[in-house]
């Protein structure tokens, strides 16, 4: 999110080719510039797990799996962030919005 917050809002100070250079010189820019290893990082560990629990429903079921159980599990664990996080972004977000570049939000 740093790294989404820092690029949208980098387009502003952009007329000042040092202030450029000032952001990217703190330690705190790290973070934001290494956003794609970890991104990349969580991906690996997301399927890896993945796998791992999918090759222990082929042991506990001799060979086969249901795949029906995997989605709706993921479904019921991923659709309520997902559904609250719009709900920010189409209510909240619009009300406490201001300023020059409020337009830009929405």
């Amino acid at each position: 999110m740093a790294g989404h917050i820092f690029s949208a809002r980098s387009k502003h100070f952009t007329t000042n080719p040092t202030r450029i250079s000032d952001v990217q010189k703190n330690y705190k820019f790290a973070f934001i510039y290494n956003a794609t290893y970890c991104v990349d990082i969580f991906f690996f560990l997301s399927g890896f797990l993945m796998c791992y629990i999918m090759l222990k429903q082929i042991d506990r079921g001799k060979g086969s799996i249901s795949i029906w159980p995997i989605y709706v599990h993921r479904i019921f664990r991923l659709y309520p962030s997902l559904i609250f996080a719009f709900m920010i972004f189409t209510f909240v977000l619009p009300a406490i919005s201001h300023g020059p570049f409020a337009f830009q939000i929405y």
